[in-house]
């Protein structure tokens, strides 16, 4: 169970002191306030003590039930509305958590709820960014970018104990990936210009001899018709050197580009083509027959 925090205590995510700095004690706001009966004052801090001794044991939905409780009888408490605001951020409920912590500070401006509400937002933004990286949704990035830079204004101020450059290197690494995402959706619409007849998949490069690809490499694709392991195989040559085969698997091959075994009669024993590019967001390296 957690512990009253003190003055001095460390605001650290790695020591008990955190959980409690977040917590920041369970006295009331110093602002007056107009409570027509002390019975629901006396019974909101308890249900608000019940839900954090609960969050503390990693009960966070029975948590989230007596901090509601607390609520209920007392919405005038900064420190329950920050408490509850920590408890959506543990369920990854982080648009509610932010209203929370928005409404604490609308109560009482303190400096380690601005703070909890700065590393709430960071967390959040890493959850938009692996999501936009894994849809191509650039919606994510714009909302991950609006909250950083909310984060980065917060910890910039002077009673912030949060480190500013953790925070910006965030906001660096988010423009990366959306740069990232843009160049694979323009990969994307340079495919859609070509027949899936004249694209194919180079696959098992491990095996055979590394060269730089760049696009526009001159390929050669030749048919290997007594090749015992498949008699679809097509080899790839770039300066004479093998550097592959024409994908011939579902999971060897961009779905927009043709198998081995959908070419061998389209091509002669030997054709040639050229490399365009690199899928990094699905590891895949196409070429195209010219």
């Amino acid at each position: 169970m957690g512990r009253e925090w003190q003055i001095g205590d460390p605001v650290d995510y790695t020591t008990d002191g955190w959980m409690d700095a977040q917590n920041w004690g369970h006295g009331r706001d110093d602002e007056p306030r107009n409570y027509a009966d002390e019975v629901y004052v006396a019974q909101s801090d308890k249900y608000s003590n019940k839900a954090w001794n609960y969050f503390l044991d990693g009960d966070y939905s029975t948590a989230l039930f007596y901090i509601n409780k607390s609520l209920d009888l007392n919405s005038g408490i900064s420190n329950s509305w920050n408490r509850k605001a920590i408890i959506l951020e543990y369920q990854e409920k982080y648009s509610q958590s932010e209203e929370c912590y928005e409404r604490s500070l609308e109560i009482a401006k303190n400096d380690v709820v601005y703070d909890n509400l700065a590393r709430m937002l960071l967390g959040w933004t890493y959850e938009l960014i692996e999501n936009g990286k894994n849809s191509r949704d650039e919606s994510y990035f714009d909302l991950a970018e609006e909250k950083i830079r909310k984060a980065i204004d917060i910890v910039s101020r002077p009673q912030s104990s949060e480190n500013p450059e953790k925070y910006q290197n965030k906001l660096d690494s988010l423009n990366y990936y959306r740069q990232h995402v843009r160049k694979y959706l323009k990969n994307i619409e340079t495919l859609k210009s070509y027949d899936k007849d004249e694209l194919f998949t180079i696959a098992g490069m491990r095996y055979y001899d590394i060269i730089p690809l760049t696009p526009g490499l001159p390929l050669r694709l030749v048919r290997e018709p007594d090749n015992e392991y498949d008699r679809d195989a097509i080899a790839i040559y770039a300066d004479d050197k093998k550097i592959g085969y024409v994908a011939n698997q579902e999971y060897t091959s961009y779905e927009k580009t043709s198998k081995a075994s959908e070419l061998k009669s389209k091509i002669p024993d030997e054709a040639h083509g050229e490399y365009l590019m690199f899928l990094d967001n699905d590891l895949f390296y196409i070429g195209r027959i010219l």
